[in-house]
């Protein structure tokens, strides 16, 4: 059944993608001024205002800078104990006491915790963050009473929804509360990109983009469509651990202006965006006794097993447990993680899945053949 399923998905990501070519070589001839418009009616931003950035690791590190311009000394920055180790780096912008608070098995704060730092006047910056379909504590922010007691509290709420671009009709209106997009590969195929909603227009210096740097995210954009589409190559090969260490274009913290590129890719993939849920659901269907029912996980790009060996049985690309901050060899949660973005789901018929001792050379080794 997996496998029929992922023929059926594959020929139609083929189609849609097909079909997004002759989209993105349209756009091409509108300027980035329209392209800005016409993103932002497919957003639907109403009572904030969006600013683009080139990644949404530069959106959060510009908004944990912004945030923190605001905040007392004597108060901290609340970051979760398990999510991408990029969130960190981009905390480390600022000079400002960071908390790890702790998150549970479906990675939900710890509200106990969070609740006597607030009580001791501690906090300055939440980052919440919907990881693998957990809440970001939407619901609780969606209650005026919390709203605002977090505004009376001078409390600035950082949503974090890098994972989830669906989850933005689920965000409440607070002049407390800015919230992190990214366009890259989660919700849809995507080039980087992101941006910023926040009640106020936001201001930031960026530098041009370089005619090489500009080029190279076409050279990004045609490897991944043969990888994605004919290669079918695991997303992560040699580690134990996701981890990223940031020092390689475009995966930098380099504030630099939205290409039209990404622009174009935004909009073409938010167009597509329903479609891609159907598929997640059709998965969802499939194997709802296997995974663990996160607040958001119809919606999520990733799915957490609840019976690791299970993977096994599946032909899906999984994703690696998240290392800690600084400690790549290690993670705050040892659990298994399958794809379900709706696209680019699966591995090839022809892959084989290599051993952890030997990962890269395998990998190396099919990619070739």
């Amino acid at each position: 059944m997996g496998r029929l399923q992922s023929f059926a998905i594959s020929k139609s990501v083929i189609k849609i993608f097909m079909l997004s070519f002759f989209q993105i070589i349209g756009l091409h001839f509108f300027s980035k001024k329209l392209l800005l418009k016409k993103l932002k009616i497919l957003l639907n931003t109403e009572g904030y205002t969006f600013t683009p950035q080139f990644s949404g690791r530069v959106a959060l590190q510009n908004l944990i800078q912004y945030f923190s311009s605001e905040m007392e000394s004597s108060r901290c920055l609340y970051l979760p104990d398990y999510i991408c180790n990029v969130v960190f780096k981009a905390s480390e912008i600022v000079d400002a006491n960071r908390i790890i608070y702790p998150t549970d098995v479906r990675c939900e704060p710890v509200l106990s915790f969070l609740k006597r730092a607030i009580r001791k006047k501690k906090v300055g910056i939440i980052v919440l963050a919907s990881i693998f379909g957990s809440s970001a504590l939407l619901k609780l922010l969606n209650r005026e009473k919390v709203r605002k007691f977090i505004e009376k509290e001078n409390i600035k709420i950082i949503l974090d929804l890098c994972q989830d671009i669906s989850l933005l009709k689920h965000v409440p209106i607070s002049k407390n509360i800015g919230v992190i997009i990214s366009f890259n590969n989660k919700s849809f195929p995507g080039l980087m990109g992101g941006g910023i909603l926040y009640h106020d227009k936001l201001k930031f210096h960026e530098k041009s983009l370089p005619v090489g740097k500009k080029l190279k995210l076409y050279y990004i954009l045609l490897r991944d469509i043969k990888l994605k589409y004919f290669l079918r190559r695991p997303a992560f090969v040699g580690k134990s651990y996701d981890y990223s260490r940031c020092v390689h274009f475009p995966y930098t913290f380099d504030n630099y202006k939205l290409s039209k590129i990404q622009f174009i890719l935004a909009i073409c993939g938010i167009k597509k965006i329903n479609i891609y849920l159907r598929n997640k659901i059709d998965t969802i269907n499939l194997y709802k006794k296997e995974i663990i029912k996160t607040f958001f996980y119809e919606t999520s790009p990733y799915l957490i097993l609840a019976n690791p060996r299970f993977r096994k049985e599946l032909n899906r690309k999984y994703k690696l447990s998240y290392a800690k901050h600084n400690d790549p060899k290690n993670t705050y949660k040892d659990i298994t993680i399958i794809h379900n973005k709706g696209f680019d789901d699966f591995y090839s018929k022809n892959f084989s899945e290599p051993s952890p001792e030997n990962s890269y050379s395998q990998i190396t080794s099919t990619l070739k053949s």
